[in-house]
């Protein structure tokens, strides 16, 4: 009996050592949605509108990259800390331009008339554009993420407009 249950606690000790720390357990999406804890439903939804989507893992979290309007952007998965996985997505682009060649007044008059995104320079003056995409139960229907990410997409067009881009 003691044989048994000591390898039973070796079994499980390998198990939880195997995983990832931020993972979460992976979970099929049901059809016709997306889900966090699928982060491959997310890429074959974006496959499946014609974008170019690749899956990576970054300090156990997963991104996205794809591109739109002529530019690469990121899909980060946010709020990962619980064992539950992922909470919500953030969506970026950043541009590598030369320095002072966007202003602030820029970035505020990109932002006073874009609602639905971000902008601003980071540390080295570079433009910076973000989203957010929230997920009610960690999933979404696919059409509904596919239009968020159209959506995404003509933000892009129009903040390379303003950016010169």
């Amino acid at each position: 009996m003691l044989a048994a249950l000591l390898t039973i606690f070796a079994a499980a000790s390998m198990s939880a050592q195997a995983a990832p720390a931020l993972s979460a357990p992976v979970q099929r999406a049901a059809p016709g949605t997306v889900s966090l804890a699928d982060p491959n439903s997310l890429v074959a939804a974006l496959q499946k509108a014609g974008y170019k989507a690749k899956l990576t893992y970054e300090e156990g979290k997963p991104e996205i990259e794809s591109s739109a309007a002529g530019a690469t952007f990121y899909l980060y998965f946010q709020n990962c800390e619980s064992k539950e996985g992922c909470e919500d997505i953030m969506v970026q682009s950043a541009y590598n331009m030369d320095k002072d060649q966007v202003t602030v007044e820029t970035i505020n008059d990109f932002n006073r008339d874009n609602r639905w995104a971000r902008a601003y320079l980071d540390k080295e003056r570079d433009p910076v554009i973000e989203s957010d995409l929230m997920f009610v139960g960690k999933q979404m229907d696919e059409a509904t993420f596919i239009e968020s990410i159209k959506a995404w997409d003509d933000v892009l067009g129009r903040f390379h407009k303003a950016i010169d881009w």
